[in-house]
């Protein structure tokens, strides 16, 4: 520049930006990704990258399938995912990554060895251990090796957590030793685990008894008797044979009498007698006690003898002396015991003199006031005519009274008449009443006999009650019904409802077409097996009725990580009447016999915090099938399976059961709808409320046990109430519609009829002092069905309960074809 004048110069210098490289390595035995955030650097790929100065670089870390992110070195530090480098100058960090362990796990049983005495069993003798590592699917536990006689059973077999146990039981004839058990667990993609619990079998203890007496101090008026005075218990150790009892050391005149002489329970009686002549004192008898193979055991009785009262007396009248009773039927007359002398002792009853099917009961059997009842019942087959009967009466100390009177038995009318028939045409044995009575409104009950084909006919005016009993050996079952004419007229024949009664045939068979994991079901007239792959292909069915019915069999797999099942095939054999003791020709779910299912869903609402679960039972023209699908679903929505159309006939239906119950194993209230389908599709259920407070009281204890449940009505549930009422052997089942009474009532009540004047053996009924469950239910929706009558198509049951067990809850969805079943 040239310089003529003044000059001013301005120099502007702009600044250059500056940058930092950030550099990422993987290390480790394992593999994975880095990627950062501004974006630049995806490592292995682009591992390096230049940032301005400043920028904070957000580095995320992300493990391979296989692998785990173990932590960052160099610019990081930390052990998280993520980690921020901030660029002031070039970095580096390096991610490590290391290979995950595999899936496995390890059996551990805690003790190894356990004792067991030869013929007992230890629930619980040992625990296995799972310790789990990657691994959280179900494990079979199994025992193999065991000789015979000796059972290892793990509880559960399927563990989905960490733990069972192991109850141990040894038969009598395994002899004394160490035997081991091997244990096995066996899980889906991991390595079967093994290991060993040894058995120590020792001797059972030789066989004894011991004999003990109570009371052992008893006192007896001279000149009297005292029946069963002092009672005899034996306990017994590996002894079942006969305990013969004899008694020594009484003077002359008093006897002690062991009743029975010969014990092959546990308990006898002793009955003391003094004769009038025996002093009054205390005298020890020796009761002794023999068997075979054992040693003889002793107890002394003190048998302390008081003097005799002054003679007293006493008169016995009947009065009606003649009575007339229907065969079948049943009436009453009384004795009345008239006393004198100041005698104020029981006076003991006997009858005799009535002849077979002739029942004369006195009630009390023991009078200590002035009257006894005399329960007069006339079997079906007892011969009219008229009989004398004899009633003895004896007491202690006073001499032996007898009094006579006539029964009557006349011609009771064969198969009734009337505007109600129950038929049992058809049905099984164990299905046909061995006797049946009705009452006409609130009126007396009166037996009615069967006519031709099992068919029992009767008057019945605007309401009525018709009550039956049913046996199957020594099991009986009571019914009775409460309703008007609609009611008790729902079908036609009372053997073709949802049960099929238990049989006495035993049928065997196999199923071929079974994967490891498959499990098949196979039901025949209500009875039903299940047969798992992993333990073969066998399969026997116990308790089959007689007669034709339909065979269902099918096959489904069960996913061991969350317990649910997907049915696969089904075969229907119609009419199948195998023999007893047959073999059911082979089951093959490959073969062109087998057909697939069709499948639905249910939607369940008002299922609040309960759990359910849907069962799927098929009615045919032969009766039910047991439950042959069972759907556990998720939340409120249920998979179903069922038989498709191309294979239905015309009479056959689903029974589909929503089963509702609070959480937990034992269930005490629950809710549920049968649905009736044709075809399987989506459906739509609603549950109703609980049922409230329940409450079960005894009305009675003698002729039987009658008892009384009582339950508040509800909107929903207005059409009909039951309850069942379980003792081994003794089932019974009272059930009232709404009609009955006109409307449904504020509360239902639910009593055991006193059914005595019809000819009712009370021994078919509920006894004193035995275990009762029972369960409460209030029906709504189309309950006619309920009662017995057939099921239509798209018809729908709604009903709660209250249960005394939960055993009672599970015997009652049994009866009406549902397999019980909890989510895992």
């Amino acid at each position: 520049m040239n310089v003529t004048a003044a000059a001013t110069v301005t120099a502007t210098f702009s600044q250059v930006a500056q940058t930092f490289a950030l550099t990422v390595a993987t290390a480790g035995t394992g593999t994975g990704s880095v990627t950062s955030s501004p974006a630049g650097i995806t490592c292995p790929g682009t591992c390096t990258n230049s940032y301005a100065s400043g920028t904070a670089v957000t580095l995320t870390a992300a493990p391979a399938a296989g692998s785990a992110f173990a932590g960052w070195s160099g610019a990081c530090t930390n052990a998280t995912g993520t980690c921020v480098v901030t660029l002031n100058a070039a970095q580096n960090v390096t991610a490590t990554f290391n290979a995950a362990p595999a899936a496995s796990f390890t059996l551990a049983l805690a003790p190894a060895a356990v004792s067991v005495q030869a013929g007992a069993t230890a629930t619980a003798a040992s625990t296995v251990t799972l310790t789990r590592t990657n691994f959280t699917g179900v494990i079979v536990v199994a025992a193999s090796g065991a000789p015979q006689g000796l059972t290892v059973t793990p509880n559960p077999i399927s563990v989905s957590g960490t733990s069972a146990t192991l109850d141990v039981a040894v038969a009598a004839t395994v002899a004394p030793g160490s035997y081991p058990v091997s244990i096995t667990g066996t899980g889906v993609g991991v390595t079967q685990q093994t290991a060993t619990l040894t058995v120590n079998v020792t001797a059972a203890p030789a066989a004894s008894f011991a004999l003990a007496l109570a009371p052992a101090a008893v006192s007896v008026q001279a000149g009297a008797t005292a029946a069963a005075a002092s009672t005899v218990t034996l306990t017994r150790t590996n002894f079942t044979g006969a305990v013969a009892l004899t008694t020594s050391g009484a003077p002359q005149g008093l006897t002690v009498t062991p009743n029975p002489a010969s014990v092959t329970g546990t308990t006898a009686t002793l009955d003391v007698a003094a004769a009038a002549t025996v002093a009054p004192g205390t005298y020890n008898v020796t009761v002794t006690g023999a068997g075979t193979g054992v040693t003889q055991q002793t107890a002394t009785l003190a048998v302390t003898v008081t003097a005799a009262q002054p003679a007293g007396s006493f008169g016995l009248a009947v009065s009606p002396a003649s009575v007339s009773v229907q065969q079948g039927a049943s009436t009453t007359t009384t004795v009345n015991v008239t006393r004198a002398n100041g005698f104020t002792g029981a006076v003991n009853l006997a009858v005799t003199g009535a002849p077979q099917g002739l029942t004369v009961t006195p009630n009390p059997a023991s009078a200590t006031g002035g009257t006894s009842t005399l329960n007069i019942t006339a079997g079906a087959t007892t011969a009219p005519g008229t009989y004398t009967i004899t009633v003895t009466g004896t007491g202690t100390g006073v001499t032996q009274q007898t009094a006579t009177f006539t029964v009557q038995v006349t011609q009771a009318p064969t198969g009734g008449t009337g505007n109600v028939t129950f038929s049992f045409t058809g049905c099984d044995p164990t299905q046909v009443p061995i006797w049946l009575a009705v009452q006409n409104g609130t009126g007396a009950w009166t037996r009615v006999t069967p006519g031709a084909n099992n068919t029992f006919s009767f008057t019945v005016g605007t309401n009525g009650g018709v009550a039956y009993v049913t046996q199957n050996g020594t099991n009986f079952n009571t019914t009775v019904m409460y309703g008007v004419v609609s009611d008790l007229t729902t079908t036609a024949n009372r053997c073709t409802g949802n049960t099929a009664p238990l049989g006495a045939k035993t049928l065997t068979g196999n199923v071929a077409g079974l994967g490891q994991t498959d499990f098949a079901s196979v039901s025949v007239g209500g009875a039903t097996k299940s047969i798992f792959g992993l333990q073969g292909t066998a399969f026997t069915l116990t308790n089959v009725p007689d007669g034709p019915r339909d065979l269902i069999a099918t096959r489904a797999s069960l996913d061991l990580s969350t317990g649910t099942q997907a049915l696969s095939k089904v075969i229907i054999r119609r009419n199948t009447n195998y023999p007893n003791n047959s073999v059911i020709p082979t089951l093959d779910f490959s073969s062109s016999e087998a057909f697939d299912p069709a499948q639905g869903t249910i939607t369940v609402n008002n299922l609040g915090t309960d759990q359910a679960f849907a069962t799927v039972s098929f009615l045919t023209a032969n009766g039910a099938s047991a439950g042959f699908f069972t759907g556990l679903g998720s939340g409120n929505t249920l998979p179903y399976y069922a038989v498709p159309a191309s294979q239905l006939q015309p009479s056959d239906i689903h029974q589909i059961a929503v089963i509702a119950t609070p959480p937990g194993n034992t269930p005490t209230s629950f809710r549920y709808v049968f649905t009736y389908l044709r075809t399987a599709g989506a459906q739509t259920v609603t549950l109703g409320p609980s049922l409230g407070a329940t409450s079960v009281t005894s009305l009675a204890t003698t002729p039987y046990l009658r008892l009384r449940a009582q339950v508040p009505s509800q909107s929903n549930y207005n059409g009909l109430a039951t309850a069942s009422f379980q003792q081994t052997g003794h089932t019974v089942t009272v059930t009232q519609t709404a009609a009955y009474t006109g409307t449904a009532p504020a509360n239902w009540t639910l009593d055991i009829p006193d059914l005595s004047a019809a000819g009712y053996d009370p021994t078919w009924g509920l006894r004193t002092g035995a275990q009762t469950t029972w369960t409460v239910t209030a029906v709504g929706g189309d309950f006619l069905t309920f009662a017995g009558g057939t099921p239509q198509n798209n018809a729908q049951i709604v009903a709660a309960g209250a249960t005394g067990s939960s055993s009672a809850f599970i015997q009652f969805l049994r009866s009406k074809s549902v397999v019980w079943m909890r989510k895992p």
